[in-house]
């Protein structure tokens, strides 16, 4: 096998600007905090209906603003700041749609992610990437495998990755994995030519390693006040210590109160507010709370808090 070291030119920022009208003469961007040239970057190409425009940027460069204006600031698309967070990647690619604050980011390549007992591998060729031809690597001829095995193995087990059109990278989902060490790496075919390399964003001195191991988790949370009615806040704490790794992330289901089963708690600060929506009836409500640890393995605790009726409900005139 050869040796292969996919690598873009330099760090980048690919954002596509997409307006209904079709017409981008004299918009550009005007961006801060890239480590390289901040101030004016205008639209390069054309391309499927979008003006689309690169934005260099520094080694360190982790969130950079912008904004989108018509010429020399006389009118913005969008009144507020935004911005980009390009931590941990060396391209990154967004979607802006004209008038709207939200905008859309192609998904993050990292190193393994656990997810209740499974890995799961992506591989992007930032290269390809930055060029919008990842396509190539699913095309007939070419491909990626995983190749894999756990230190109690002698033999390299290998799984074609399947390519994910919507994120533009190669996944494979290793499942039901046994405690301990595996060692990987990438085998990469493409016009010809056959190549093995570490994953790009798990290595030290050229040999990627993921460990998984189990661990038992504490989980204390607690509602504050415990009774409350639709126009008062409260706030949901969470003290989560597990025997091994760390707390990934910490969601609570909020969906008894009227709110979303998926409330996303902050790690640093272990606690959200709360509040309740105001055609809930009263009565004791569950919240379920789960904590994911880096292992991918989830925990559930339950809580409750009460609502209360409000005063004046159900009267009359």
């Amino acid at each position: 096998m050869a040796d292969y070291e996919p690598e873009a030119e330099q760090r980048c920022i690919v954002l596509k600007y997409i307006r209904e009208d079709g017409n981008y003469s004299g918009w550009n961007l005007w961006v801060w905090n890239t480590g390289q040239k901040d101030g004016q970057v205008d639209f390069t190409e054309l391309k499927d209906g979008a003006a689309v425009a690169r934005i260099y940027i520094s080694d360190t460069a982790a969130r950079v603003g912008f904004t989108i204006r018509k010429g020399n600031w006389e009118r913005k698309d969008f009144e507020a700041d935004r911005f980009i967070d390009t931590s941990g990647q060396k391209v990154t690619k967004v979607t802006v749609y004209s008038g709207r604050g939200e905008f859309e980011t192609k998904a993050r390549v990292t190193a393994p992610v656990f997810i209740n007992g499974n890995a799961v591998f992506c591989y992007r060729d930032d290269e390809l990437f930055l060029n919008d031809e990842m396509h190539r690597l699913a095309e007939e001829g070419n491909g990626v495998r995983l190749k894999i095995k756990s230190e109690s193995e002698t033999e390299y087990s290998e799984y074609p990755m399947l390519y994910n059109q919507k994120n533009e990278y190669l996944e494979y989902t290793l499942e039901n994995l046994d405690y301990g060490i595996y060692e990987y790496s990438y085998v990469i075919t493409i016009d010809g030519n056959t190549y093995e390399i570490p994953d790009p964003m798990n290595n030290i001195n050229g040999v990627s390693r993921i460990e998984y191991t189990g661990s038992s988790v504490y989980i204390n949370a607690d509602v504050n006040p415990e009774r409350i009615t639709y126009n008062e806040n409260a706030v949901l704490s969470v003290n989560a210590r597990l025997s091994q790794g760390t707390v990934r992330e910490i969601y609570a289901d909020l969906s008894s109160l009227g709110g979303s089963s998926g409330t996303y708690i902050d790690t640093g600060l272990n606690a959200v507010t709360i509040a309740v929506r105001d055609d809930v009836e009263p009565g004791i409500k569950e919240i379920p709370v789960t904590v994911v640890d880096d292992y991918g393995n989830y925990y559930i605790h339950t809580i409750s808090v009460e609502v209360a009726e409000r005063a004046g409900r159900g009267t009359g005139f």
